[in-house]
C-alpha cells in the first residue's frame, strides 16, 4: 500500500511539473527556453510572432475602446425612406444619429453597437438573408479617393482639372448639415472652384497659387448625391502663359457630426418595422462638446490593416499588422508611442538582430512628424547592466515611404550563451510650444518584421535558400534547351546542365491569376476557385510562403503586379510583397526584367546569411513587346518594320480577325523572341553569377518557370488566356537542386505546376496536409520510385458558364501515354470535344474525337465527378475592386479592353 502510494503521488507531481510548465510557456515565463529551442530547429526567430500580452509592457492602444462615450437613440418615428436604394422585395430606410459612430469601417458592425426591434436585436447586413430585417451603418465624414478619377496625375498625386473638366462623386449625406471641402490650388491663371450639387450650382471661391482650403456648406434631404467640382476662368486679366487654366486638387472630404443607420426591410416585414419600438445603441467619436475624441485616430490604426487570422491567431491589441505602403506591403508591429515590448531568451552564439523603424501617415490630419526609437538589452540577473543597441529619431519625409524606413543589423554575439531581456520602446519627440501631445497627434510608428537568426550555419543543418522565378507568358518551345533553334535562352541553357529540365509540365490556367495561385497553393482552379478578375484567394488556405515562415524562412517577393499584385490576396505567409517597378499604381516598363534583378542583388546580399524563400516574378515576356536595344532587334530582319510593338492594342484598334502578313508575323515573334533573350541576358545570368559571387548557389534551390505560354496564330488566335492548347499550357520548368543534385537530368513524365509547393517543402524537411493539396512531390520522378505521367487538369472559366464546370477543360486522363483532351462546353452542355495524340501530333493539327470515343467518354466521367466534388467547396472570396491604376496596369498587359 505504500510502495502504491508512493507511484501515486510520484505520477500526480509528475502530472503537476507538466502543468506547470505548460501554464508557464503559456504565460511566457519559459519563452526563453521555447525560443531557443527554434534557433536549435530554424536559426531565426521572428520576435512579431512571438508578441503576446505578457510581452506589452506598455501601448496606447490598450483599454481604447473605454475613452468614448456610449449613446442611446429612440428611432421611432424618425426614419426616412431612400427610394433611390430600395428595390421590388424591399425597402431601404435611414437614420441620422445624433452624433457620428465609432467604428473601424462599414463592414462590420461597430464594437457595442446594437440595433433592437421591440427589444430584439436585429442583424447586422451580411448580404446573405434577406428575409429578415437587417441594418448597417454608413460614415459619411470621409475622404473621397480621388485616384480613381482619369483626371488623377500620379506624378503630382493630384486632379488636375482643365476648364471644362469635371470632378464627380457621389455619396449618402445624412439629414443634417454637412460641409464639402477641397484642398488645392491653381496654375498661373486665376481660378475659381466652383461646386454643383445634383446637377445645381451651389457656391464658388478664389483659388490661389497657394495650397489653400475651400469650404462649401451643403444642407440636402437624406439620400443618395452628387457632387461636382469645376474649375471656372474669372473675369480678372486672364495670364498669356501657354498652359490652359487648370485646377489642382489634392483632397476632397466630406465633413459631418452625424452618420446615419439604413435599414434594409422586406416588404413582408413593413407593417411590423414600422409599427414597431425601434432603438439604437452605439459609442460616438465625438465628444460632449461635439469635438472629435483625440482617441479616434489611435483607434482607427488599432482597427486597421488587419492580419489573416491563419496567419497570426493570437494578436494582442491588434499590434501585429500588415502594413501597405505604396506599392510595398510587409508585415510589422505598430508601436505609436509610448510603446514598449520586451522578449526574453537565450542566446546562442553567432546571433544577428534584424529590423525596420519606421513611422506613416495613417491619417492626413496628422500633426506630430518624428519619433524616437530605442532597443535596450538587459542581462539577466545584473538588472543594472543595460545596453543600448539602436537609437533614432525618425521624422516623416516627403520621399517615397518604401526608402523612408530604416534598417538595420545588429551584432548580438556579446550576450552568447546568456539571457537576456530586449525591450523595443518608442517614445514621442518633444512637441513644438505651439503644439502639445495627445493622441490626436502621436506619429504612428512600426517595427518591420524584427527578428533574430544566426548567420553561423550549424553543421547539422543545411541553412537551404529557395528562389522561385516565374518569367510570366515564356513558351517552353521558345527556349533553346527545349529544342529551339533561335539563341533566345543561352544562360537558361547552361543552367539546365545544373537542373533537373521537365520536359512536359502543365500550367493549370492559361492566364496569370488563376495560375499563380495553383503554383503557390498547390491547387488546381476548381480547389481555389479563383477563375475572374476580379476574386481574391481564400485567406485560409495556406500558401508555399507560409509553410516555409512557419519553419523559420525568410520569405519576401518581388512582383510585377498586375495578376499578381497583392490586392488579390498573394501576400500570404511573406514577410514582405513588393511591386517597385510593377506595381498597381505604376505603369509599366521595358526593363523590368534589368530592375528585377537590381532589387534581387541588394536584397541577397542582405539575407545571404538566412534560410529564406525569395518569390520572383516578371512579366517581361509579357506583352506588349518593348524590351530595350539592342535586344528588342537581336533577332530581326532587314524587312522587319516594328521594333516594338503592343499587341493587344493593335489588334482592339484593327479588328481580333486582322489578316498578318507572314513577314508581320515572323516580326512579332522575332520581337517576343527578343524579350527572351533580354530576360535571360539581364535576369537569369546575374542572378546566377550573383549566387555564385555570396557562395551560396550550392545551398539554393533555384527554380525557373512560367505561368503559361503565348498564342501566335498556332490555333488561329493570338496572346494568350483563349484556349487550352500546348503553347499555352505546356510551360518551362526547371530545377537546380541543393549541391546541384540530379543535374542534367531530363523528366519526360507528365508534371504539373502545382507539384512545386510540395517538392519544395519535401526538400525542406516541411510537414504539410498532403490530402488537402492537389500537387505531388516531383522527387518520385526522380529517384526511380514514380515513372508514369501525372494527371494535369487545366481549365478556364466564363462568367456566362455556370457552375459546376468551367467552360473549357484540358487533361490527360487515360490508359495511352500522350493522349490529350480539351472539353468546351456551354450552358446547354459538352459543345466541343478534342482528342489529340501528342506523340504524333504535337502541335495538335488532328482532332481523333470521332474515333476516340471510349477513350473521351472516359475522361469526361472522370471530369464530371471531379468538378461535381470540387465544387461542393465553397470557398471564402471577397471581390476584388480594381482600382484605375491596376485597370491602367491590365491593360496595357492586354488583359482588359
Amino acid at each position: 500500500m505504500v510502495v502504491k502510494n508512493k507511484t501515486k503521488t510520484l505520477f500526480l507531481c509528475i502530472l503537476l511539473l507538466l502543468w506547470i510548465g505548460l501554464v508557464g510557456n503559456q504565460c511566457g515565463l519559459l519563452k526563453s527556453s521555447r525560443d531557443q529551442h527554434d534557433f536549435a530547429r530554424d536559426g531565426v526567430l521572428r520576435l512579431m510572432d512571438r508578441l503576446e500580452a505578457v510581452n506589452i509592457r506598455a501601448t496606447p492602444l490598450a483599454g481604447l475602446i473605454n475613452n468614448f462615450r456610449q449613446l442611446e437613440e429612440n428611432l421611432q418615428g424618425k426614419l426616412a425612406l431612400l427610394g433611390e436604394l430600395s428595390t421590388s422585395q424591399q425597402k431601404v430606410w435611414c437614420f441620422t444619429t445624433q452624433t457620428s459612430i465609432l467604428g473601424p469601417n462599414e463592414t462590420i458592425a461597430p464594437q457595442k453597437m446594437e440595433i433592437t426591434l421591440n427589444s430584439q436585436k436585429i442583424p447586422f447586413l451580411n448580404g446573405q438573408n434577406s428575409s429578415t430585417v437587417q441594418w448597417k451603418w454608413v460614415e459619411t465624414s470621409k475622404n473621397i479617393d480621388i485616384k480613381y478619377d482619369p483626371n488623377y496625375n500620379r506624378g503630382f498625386k493630384c486632379l488636375v482639372l482643365d476648364e471644362k473638366e469635371t470632378f464627380t462623386f457621389e455619396a449618402i449625406f445624412p439629414d443634417s448639415p454637412v460641409v464639402v471641402e477641397v484642398y488645392g490650388r491653381r496654375n498661373w491663371h486665376p481660378v475659381d472652384v466652383e461646386i454643383y450639387l445634383d446637377g445645381e450650382f451651389q457656391d464658388k471661391a478664389s483659388v490661389g497659387r497657394n495650397f489653400g482650403r475651400f469650404r462649401f456648406g451643403v444642407n440636402v434631404p437624406p439620400g443618395t448625391h452628387r457632387i461636382d467640382i469645376k474649375p471656372a476662368l474669372t473675369e480678372r486679366l486672364k495670364s498669356k502663359n501657354p498652359t490652359p487654366p487648370r485646377l489642382l486638387v489634392y483632397q476632397t472630404r466630406i465633413l459631418a457630426q452625424n452618420d446615419m443607420i439604413l435599414f434594409f426591410v422586406p416588404n413582408s416585414l413593413q407593417q411590423e418595422f414600422s409599427q414597431g419600438r425601434l432603438a439604437a445603441q452605439y459609442l460616438s467619436d465625438l465628444d460632449a462638446d461635439g469635438n472629435l475624441n483625440p482617441y479616434t485616430y489611435l483607434y482607427k490604426l488599432k482597427h486597421a490593416f488587419t492580419l489573416d487570422e491563419f496567419e497570426q491567431k493570437i494578436n494582442p491589441e491588434n499590434i501585429k499588422k500588415r502594413l501597405v505602403l505604396e506599392d510595398l506591403s510587409l508585415n510589422a508591429m505598430i508601436a505609436p508611442p509610448e510603446s514598449r515590448y520586451e522578449f526574453e531568451m537565450d542566446l546562442a552564439s553567432g546571433c544577428f538582430l534584424e529590423f525596420g523603424a519606421g513611422i506613416f501617415a495613417f491619417s492626413q490630419n496628422m500633426e506630430a512628424q518624428a519619433a524616437k526609437f530605442k532597443i535596450l538589452a538587459h542581462v539577466a540577473e545584473k538588472e543594472e547592466e543595460v545596453h543600448t543597441l539602436f537609437e533614432e529619431e525618425i521624422g516623416l519625409q516627403p520621399e517615397p515611404l518604401r526608402d523612408q524606413i530604416s534598417r538595420k543589423k545588429i551584432d548580438l554575439s556579446r550576450f552568447a550563451d546568456k539571457k537576456i531581456r530586449l525591450s523595443l520602446i518608442t517614445e514621442p519627440v518633444s512637441p513644438s510650444p505651439s503644439h502639445s501631445l495627445s493622441p490626436l497627434n502621436l506619429p504612428f510608428a512600426f517595427w518591420s518584421n524584427p527578428i533574430i537568426y544566426q548567420s553561423q550555419k550549424p553543421e547539422t543543418q543545411q541553412q537551404l535558400k529557395v528562389i522561385l522565378v516565374s518569367l510570366d507568358t515564356l513558351r517552353a518551345d521558345h527556349l533553346g534547351c527545349y529544342g529551339y533553334e533561335r539563341p533566345t535562352s543561352p544562360n537558361i541553357d547552361i543552367l539546365a546542365q545544373d537542373s533537373v529540365l521537365f520536359e512536359n509540365t502543365y500550367a493549370q490556367s492559361p492566364w496569370t491569376l488563376p495560375s499563380h495561385i495553383s503554383i503557390l497553393y498547390a491547387l488546381n482552379s476548381a480547389s481555389h476557385q479563383v477563375y475572374f478578375n476580379d476574386q481574391g484567394i481564400d485567406g485560409s488556405l495556406p500558401s508555399l510562403a507560409s509553410f516555409l515562415k512557419e519553419k523559420g524562412y525568410i520569405t519576401h517577393a518581388f512582383t510585377g503586379g498586375g495578376y499578381v499584385s497583392s490586392i488579390f490576396g498573394f501576400t500570404k505567409g511573406f514577410d514582405a510583397y513588393d511591386e517597385p517597378e510593377g506595381g498597381r499604381k505604376a505603369p509599366l516598363v521595358n526593363n523590368e526584367a534589368e530592375k528585377l534583378y537590381e532589387y534581387t542583388s541588394e536584397w541577397l546580399g542582405r539575407n545571404k546569411d538566412k534560410p529564406f524563400f525569395l518569390f520572383l516574378h516578371t512579366f517581361q515576356t509579357h506583352g506588349p513587346y518593348d524590351c530595350p536595344a539592342p535586344w528588342n532587334e537581336f533577332f530581326l530582319k532587314p524587312e522587319h518594320l516594328w521594333k516594338k510593338l503592343p499587341l493587344r492594342n493593335f489588334l482592339i484598334k484593327n479588328g481580333e480577325d486582322y489578316n498578318f502578313s507572314q513577314q508581320e508575323h515572323e516580326n512579332i515573334v522575332a520581337l517576343y523572341d527578343g524579350e527572351i533573350r533580354y530576360t535571360d541576358e539581364t535576369l537569369i545570368k546575374p542572378l546566377v553569377t550573383r549566387l555564385k559571387e555570396l557562395d551560396i548557389y550550392d545551398d539554393t534551390l533555384l527554380i525557373i518557370i512560367s505561368d503559361h505560354g503565348e498564342e501566335f496564330l498556332d490555333h488561329g488566335g493570338w496572346l494568350h488566356g483563349g484556349t487550352l492548347y500546348e503553347e499555352l499550357i505546356r510551360v518551362p520548368m526547371l530545377i537546380k537542386f541543393p549541391q546541384s543534385q540530379f543535374k542534367n537530368t531530363r523528366v519526360q513524365a507528365t508534371s504539373r505546376l502545382i507539384d512545386i509547393l510540395p517538392t519544395v517543402l519535401e526538400i525542406a524537411g516541411v510537414s504539410y496536409p498532403q490530402k488537402k493539396i492537389d500537387g505531388k512531390s516531383l522527387l518520385p520522378l526522380l529517384n526511380g520510385k514514380e515513372k508514369e505521367d501525372r494527371i494535369f487538369i487545366s481549365d478556364l472559366a466564363r462568367k456566362e458558364i455556370s457552375i459546376p464546370c468551367p467552360s473549357m477543360m484540358a487533361t490527360n486522363y487515360n490508359h495511352r501515354a500522350g493522349i490529350k483532351f480539351i472539353f468546351t462546353k456551354s450552358k446547354d452542355g459538352v459543345k466541343n470535344i478534342e482528342t489529340f495524340d501528342l506523340n504524333r501530333d504535337p502541335q495538335e493539327k488532328e482532332n481523333l474525337s470521332a474515333e476516340n470515343q471510349p477513350l473521351y467518354e472516359r475522361a469526361l466521367r472522370f471530369l464530371d465527378d471531379y468538378y461535381n466534388r470540387k465544387m461542393k467547396i465553397r470557398r471564402k472570396q471577397e471581390t476584388v475592386h480594381i482600382d484605375k491604376e491596376l485597370e491602367q496596369k491590365l491593360k496595357a498587359l492586354g488583359y482588359l479592353k
